[in-house]
């Protein structure tokens, strides 16, 4: 019986070592051959079987992720490049913001200008020019003494307060040169010819 199973254990033992000859053996199996060439030393039949036993465990164990590792390493496929339309968008937005920002300037430019022409108006209005001169856009008479009035192309209205002969219709158009006296008074000389009128505004 013991002749028996020394022959049984040295056929497994056979089978073990030429399922393991074809493979390269690394660095990490070795060890577990070495482990079951041991158990050839032990003289107890059933030390032994249970040697071998441990050792093609030991060996299996070892053989399965060396198995998956020789098959070379796995190369996931690159991701393909997502292509977006996030820059056109990008490239659009800041167009729109720019047409705006311009436009924003424009009325800014437009506002300042407005602003500028008020504070000119109130400027002139409260220190007038000692000197100007104005269109004449209509005349008329008014009162017993048939003097004139004279309506200006800045919406001024201004009448003859003394008698005096004034000479219209000698311009395209007539223009009324305005100037202020050192007492507060307005005198005006139509297309600054004699005579000089004082003048009243009476609007």
């Amino acid at each position: 019986m013991t002749k028996i199973l020394k022959i049984h254990l040295s056929l497994c033992t056979a089978m073990v070592v030429g399922l393991a000859a074809p493979q390269p053996v690394s660095a990490q199996s070795a060890p577990a051959l070495s482990g079951l060439f041991a158990c050839e030393a032990i003289s107890n039949a059933e030390a032994q079987l249970s040697c071998f036993q441990i050792e093609t465990a030991k060996l299996r164990g070892v053989a399965s992720p060396s198995a998956s590792s020789s098959s070379g390493p796995i190369f996931a496929p690159s991701a393909a490049p997502v292509v977006t339309d996030s820059l056109a968008a990008q490239k659009e937005t800041l167009a729109l913001e720019r047409q705006q920002l311009a436009a924003e300037k424009d009325r800014l430019a437009a506002e300042k200008k407005r602003v500028a022409a008020l504070e000119k108006q109130m400027k002139d209005k409260a220190n007038p020019p000692k000197e100007r001169t104005v269109a004449i856009v209509s005349t008329s008479r008014f009162g017993p003494n048939r003097f004139i009035r004279f309506t200006l192309e800045n919406g001024e209205v201004w009448q003859q307060t003394e008698a005096a002969y004034v000479r219209l219709g000698r311009g395209d158009p007539d223009m009324m040169t305005l100037k202020r006296t050192s007492f507060g008074g307005s005198t005006g000389r139509v297309n600054g010819k004699a005579p000089t009128l004082r003048l009243k505004q009476v609007k």
